[in-house]
């Protein structure tokens, strides 16, 4: 990885020497201020899209050395998968994922990843099918590609806006707004990537509702209410995760849905 940044700074030595030969000394005084700043930008977004893919990298090798489900199990699985998902473009999905134990000591838990084209989902012996439609959710609307390309937006804003304020604006204006923008477009930054992380929940959470609800599954449903029960209750004790909707406006949306339901079944009774 040093060596790679090392290449990467001569080579960016290398373009600035060349444009300093072929362009007249007046327009590099006039636009090298947003040049470094868009530059900058963009190295700061190429290191996030890095780090990221390093650390899926090494997310990709630990997945692969978890216990495979066995083939009952997975074939259970991709059973209920295609049972609630026939008819949309999920399908396609289903041969290609693999199913890995998960180890947890909650009652029921799932989670999904994908990189460089393989796709997992790790599953407790006893996750609600709520749980697993989540995960399923996530494959099915690329999230973890999305996040990559937004996580490298986000760094990039942040870095190269606050750096180009600071190179145009007066020496007085630098000394005492500088500080304040740069911590602004940080937490701008920051707050951009969890609002997509959150965007990302709330839309898994939307596929595996409609998914149940179109099945008419209300004993899924159910199971679902038992498990945000228990999430509302433990909420406050935890940390905050800011990645995710709050247990209890979870909870509420599963229990509208449970009470359309009931609805309009009763509704059909009485046609």
């Amino acid at each position: 990885m040093i060596k790679s940044n090392k290449i990467l700074l001569f080579i960016g030595f290398l373009v600035l020497l060349q444009a300093s030969l072929i362009f007249p000394a007046s327009k590099l005084k006039q636009y090298w201020k947003p040049a470094m700043a868009l530059g900058t930008a963009a190295w700061a977004g190429y290191d996030t899209y890095r780090d990221i893919q390093i650390g899926r990298d090494q997310e990709l090798s630990r997945l692969k050395s978890l216990p495979d489900h066995d083939e009952v199990s997975a074939a259970y699985i991709k059973e209920i998968f295609a049972y609630y998902v026939s008819g949309q473009k999920t399908p396609f999905l289903l041969d290609t994922i693999k199913f890995k134990r998960l180890e947890r000591d909650t009652s029921g838990d799932a989670y999904s990843f994908k990189h460089k084209g393989e796709r997992f989902i790790l599953v407790t012996d006893c996750a609600p099918d709520f749980a697993l439609l989540h995960e399923l959710g996530h494959l099915y609307h690329r999230h973890k590609d999305k996040q990559l390309g937004y996580a490298a937006l986000s760094s990039a804003v942040a870095t190269g806006l606050p750096l180009y304020y600071f190179l145009t604006s007066t020496a007085k204006k630098r000394f005492i707004l500088a500080p304040f923008i740069f911590g602004c477009n940080l937490l701008l930054g920051q707050n951009f990537r969890l609002s997509f992380g959150r965007f990302g929940e709330i839309q898994a959470d939307d596929f595996a509702l409609e998914c149940l609800k179109k099945k008419k599954n209300i004993p899924a449903l159910e199971e679902a209410v038992q498990y945000y029960n228990w999430a509302v209750s433990v909420e406050d004790q935890e940390k905050p995760d800011l990645m995710h909707p709050s247990a209890s406006s979870r909870l509420a949306k599963v229990e509208q849905v449970i009470k359309d339901l009931k609805a309009q079944e009763s509704r059909e009774i009485k046609e």
